[in-house]
């Protein structure tokens, strides 16, 4: 693929790229001030892990709703939908800050974002070649990853404890909107989709089905416990929107190699590497975590790294695997099995920080990974990946 191609393929997704960006903003501000809040009322931590778990419930339903959706009003009007629904969860958060009605708002969010990133994520890999898929999913989570950055920030320059920071977020997810309804980039035509369930998804890709629930319950677990983890250590909310900082742009910096060297060498050698290097961080937190602030903020940089990149990975390697009209189906059945992981993975947490003090959160982290990791050497094993393959194009390779 020459770089006049990618720069081609680049300009097609940049609508969908720019909305990611306000919606990033919107998404990766709202979790770690929903753990904020609720630590600062004392709430207990077995419901701090349920809220986090609500997200993921809703979430589930998302993925089984949104491909309906999606079918009937095509992607721009379906963006708009899930938006707008996302805009009012937030805006009900700030009127009514009850944490048992949270749990209703935040499963809204979720089944809201499911139909976002579901949204996005067809856009992207309708516009993408098999040649490409690797390098604009890098682009994507790489702005993605830089926004997710900068959005826990926020928490530095607007007072938590406040309602400003959820009239932020309710205002990036309706500007998320505009671009998409601005671009002149017809919706993708979806055509015949194929239809079918986990069963079949997991035929069509053992890995990326576990792989992707691994992410779902390491990724979960940590975004929504670290602020339990952190004010058990003492550590104020301006610590640990500087350590969610770190870990995110540690993520945006690895996004794009990573996904250049999969499309070079394979799929299935990258996430091994990943794996080992998030099982890494976690060991690091283990040791040193509570002692630390320097070395915490490189055991979380360390499992960022590694773990965020491994969604993008396992869609990736499912979509080689897939014909065209699964595509869809095939996204969905990966968001739901992500949203599954997401749904144990808080409360799977929050019960290893009780039995184990503030230290059982990267033991968790380092239990799944370690797990995935020897999966993911059985498949290897088991089935030899296909040789890297070349861009199909006569024309200079992209560096």
């Amino acid at each position: 693929m020459s770089d006049d191609g990618l720069a081609r393929h680049l300009r097609q997704i940049a609508p969908a790229l720019l909305s990611v960006v306000f919606l990033e903003i919107a998404v990766s501000s709202l979790f770690p001030l929903v753990g904020v809040q609720l630590t600062m009322r004392q709430t207990p931590t077995a419901l701090i892990g349920a809220i986090g778990s609500a997200y993921f419930v809703g979430f589930i339903g998302g993925t089984v709703f949104a491909a309906r959706v999606l079918d009937r009003v095509g992607h721009i009007r379906a963006l708009s939908v899930f938006a707008i629904v996302a805009m009012n969860s937030a805006l009900l958060m700030a009127l009514f800050p009850e944490p048992w009605l949270w749990l209703a708002l935040r499963a809204m969010t979720g089944f809201a974002m499911a139909g976002i990133w579901l949204t996005v994520e067809t856009w992207l890999n309708h516009k993408a070649t098999r040649a490409t898929r690797g390098r604009l999913f890098g682009a994507y989570m790489v702005v993605s990853g830089s926004f997710s950055a900068v959005a826990p920030l926020l928490l530095t320059v607007v007072d938590p404890a406040t309602i400003t920071l959820f009239l932020i977020v309710a205002l990036c997810y309706a500007a998320g909107v505009v671009p998409m309804a601005l671009t002149r980039e017809a919706n993708p035509e979806i055509g015949d989709r194929a239809r079918f369930g986990l069963i079949r998804l997991y035929a069509i890709s053992p890995l990326g089905v576990i792989a992707t629930f691994g992410c779902g319950l390491t990724v979960t677990g940590f975004t929504a416990l670290l602020p339990v983890y952190t004010d058990s250590i003492g550590l104020t909310a301006n610590s640990l929107a500087v350590l969610l900082f770190a870990a995110r742009a540690g993520n945006l910096v690895a996004q794009y190699p990573i996904g250049m060297m999969s499309d070079r060498i394979g799929r299935r050698p990258i996430i091994l590497t990943v794996i080992v290097i998030g099982l890494l961080g976690a060991g690091l937190g283990i040791a040193f975590g509570d002692h630390s602030f320097a070395l915490l903020v490189v055991a979380s940089i360390l499992f960022s790294s590694a773990t965020w990149p491994l969604y993008a990975l396992s869609i990736g390697y499912t979509n080689d695997n897939c014909k065209p009209r699964e595509i869809v189906a095939a996204n969905g059945g990966l968001l739901m099995v992500w949203a599954i992981g997401g749904v144990i993975g808080p409360s799977a947490a929050s019960w290893t920080i009780t039995l184990f003090g503030h230290g059982g959160l990267f033991m968790y982290l380092a239990g799944v990974l370690a797990i995935l990791l020897g999966f993911t050497a059985y498949r290897i094993t088991r089935r030899p990946g296909a040789p890297p393959r070349a861009p199909a194009s006569a024309e200079p390779k992209t560096a």
